[in-house]
């Protein structure tokens, strides 16, 4: 089940998704379709590459984050933290299950004995260096209406789904 993602705008702290609302951490919230999914920030490009539906009553995002900015000899983490999905009726958080089910973001097409012990939730990547994978959310059969992503530094993506 692939979903098109419908284009829209609004500014932070504004209607998100089924009236959700946040508190803005910048000026603007930036919303996208899959007809262009990728969203260029400040410190990271964020691409949004699939929305499907898990086993098991979940929902996989397929996720590509790429660090900008990052000073020489410097890393920035990227993490599981910062992506939500919600439905009508909850906001959900990424899943921490590991194995053939799990989550493969931040480490996918990474070799499994270059990943650091307590590291698989997260990554630091130097400048231009991305990383992708899947990142599972069980969302107990609710159907999926927005993914969200919002970083420590402020920035913000939506991408609302339409069926």
């Amino acid at each position: 089940m692939i979903r098109k993602i419908a284009a829209i705008t609004a500014a932070a702290g504004g209607l998100l998704a089924a009236g959700l609302t946040t508190t803005p951490a910048h000026a603007d919230t930036i919303h996208t379709d899959m007809s262009s999914p990728k969203v260029e920030m400040e410190k990271f490009d964020v691409t949004l590459l699939d929305v499907r539906p898990s086993e098991y009553n979940g929902t996989f995002i397929e996720v590509l984050v790429c660090a900008n900015d990052v000073p020489p000899g410097e890393k920035m983490r990227v993490s599981w933290d910062p992506w939500n999905v919600s439905s009508d009726e909850a906001i959900f958080s990424p899943s921490s299950t590991e194995g053939p089910s799990g989550p493969t973001y931040p480490w996918a097409y990474v070799d499994a004995q270059q990943i650091p012990p307590d590291s698989y939730g997260e990554r630091y990547l130097v400048d231009g260096e991305c990383a992708e994978g899947t990142l599972l959310f069980h969302t107990d059969g609710a159907e999926p209406t927005a993914v969200f992503y919002e970083n420590a530094f402020g920035e913000r993506a939506i991408w609302r789904l339409d069926s």
